[in-house]
């Protein structure tokens, strides 16, 4: 049977709670896990779509049908995002504008390219300088968090203080990509993170 969003009625006057942000996140990497989960509040609560996906389609499908059985709706604050690394890859390109299409219902997906430690970088003075790869974004933040590794705790208080320095940033990088005539979510529009679009909804 064909996935996809169906929009539910409801009555959304007796339902009151705190508003929801859905994420699918790479379920190979816990880097996202720990750093979303900062984001908890007396107001929003954050959960994460099921499965192990690491592929941009299959989280789309995911995120959609998590969206659906947590009965989310957008008129109460909920939002739902997929949250993916670009990898510098033509064929991740191909993959997240399938993506795209998949949860435009319901959210968008939010791309960090080539992976999340962009978003990171973006807490610290700007370099907007490309990368080859995932590893030399990482080697670059290690630089300002030498002891920085995949999946570690507490990456949210470590750059707490710093979140409008990084919305900035990124929004910077955007305009520099778009600048030299790149196309958002294609591989080569990096360095890059829409990361704080997720944050300005929180």
């Amino acid at each position: 049977m064909k996935r996809g969003y169906v929009a539910k009625r409801r009555n959304t006057g007796n339902r009151k709670r705190k508003r929801i942000i859905l994420l699918a996140v790479e379920g190979n990497n816990k880097t996202e896990t720990n750093y979303f989960r900062g984001f908890n509040s007396k107001d929003t609560k954050i959960i994460f779509a099921s499965g192990n996906d690491t592929d941009p389609i299959n989280m789309a499908n995911s995120l959609v049908e998590d969206y659906t059985s947590n009965d989310l709706d957008s008129e109460l604050g909920d939002a739902a995002f997929c949250v993916v690394d670009g990898d510098v890859s033509k064929t991740r390109e191909n993959q997240i504008l399938k993506a795209d299409r998949i949860v435009q219902k319901i959210g968008s997906v939010i791309v960090s390219n080539p992976c999340v430690e962009v978003w990171f970088l973006c807490h610290f003075p700007l370099s907007s300088g490309q990368f080859k790869s995932s590893k030399e974004a990482v080697n670059r933040l290690k630089e300002h968090i030498p002891e920085y590794e995949k999946n570690m705790n507490g990456i949210y208080d470590l750059l707490e203080d710093k979140q409008d320095l990084a919305i900035k940033n990124a929004r910077t990088l955007e305009h520099i990509n778009e600048n030299v005539g790149r196309k958002l979510h294609h591989y080569d529009y990096q360095p890059s993170t829409e990361i704080y679009k997720i944050i300005n909804i929180i």
